[in-house]
């Protein structure tokens, strides 16, 4: 009888994505994670009212037909009309059949000192902390039967407008982390731990993060660097 060759186990790749970080994600409890109004507490409800839902507009002109037009005093019949969009934003029109008078409806905000609305940077936000990007956003609106994404000529813009903001943020979050470590360990001289990934399998790849941690009970993000060979900041050109 021949004998049996035994496979050669697979070799475990060396490479570890950053999230493979133990960390402790329990946050403080918030407002935001009540959705029901307390009469308690009235700023609970009004947390709830500056959240953002996904609404049928049938049910929006169902709502209207239990109104009284402002205008003729009868009770309202009409029609709803998207007299501009801008992503995911519209600015709808409700116009009663009566006497023709329309009842505006932006359904987003504007952002402060900008001409972005609110609900188009949420979107691209989200787009980038879930890794799906622009064209995974479009599918995802297109699933929920809701207005596409913003162009990309837009999302360029709002991407560098973004960059700016988070890594304000980011610096923040990690100097806020460092201190937390020193007070923590009662001294400046830290015990870290370190991670870091790439693109592609193999040190061929053109892309490559990393960044190092606290080791404290809750460990944290305290510095990140990332570099790229086809970027002219990362090689000092």
């Amino acid at each position: 009888m021949g004998s049996k060759s035994k496979a050669k186990p697979r070799p475990r790749s060396r490479k570890r994505l950053v999230s493979s970080f133990r960390r402790t994600t329990t946050l403080p409890p918030t407002t935001l994670n009540n959705t029901e109004p307390n009469d308690n507490n009235s700023g609970k409800n009004d947390d709830y009212i500056n959240t953002n839902s996904i609404i049928d507009k049938a049910n929006l002109i169902n709502l209207m037909e239990n109104t009284i037009c402002i205008n003729c005093h009868k009770q309202w019949l009409g029609s709803i009309q998207c007299r501009k969009r801008e992503g995911l934003y519209e600015s709808l029109e409700f116009i009663c059949s009566y006497c023709e008078h329309a009842v505006k409806l932006p359904t987003s905000k504007q952002q402060t000192m900008t001409q972005r609305r609110e609900i188009n940077i949420r979107a691209q936000l989200g787009a980038h902390l879930t890794g799906i990007g622009r064209s995974g956003l479009e599918k995802l609106c297109v699933a929920l039967n809701i207005p596409p994404p913003i162009d990309e000529d837009h999302y360029t813009a709002t991407d560098a407008y973004l960059l700016d903001i988070i890594q304000i943020h980011q610096q923040n979050s990690m100097d806020l982390a460092v201190k937390e470590a020193v007070q923590e360990a009662s001294s400046t001289n830290l015990t870290v731990s370190g991670d870091g990934s790439w693109i592609t399998r193999g040190h061929s790849s053109a892309h490559g993060i990393a960044d190092i941690c606290s080791t404290t009970q809750r460990p944290k993000v305290i510095d990140v660097e990332r570099s790229s060979k086809e970027c002219s900041q990362c090689i000092g050109a």
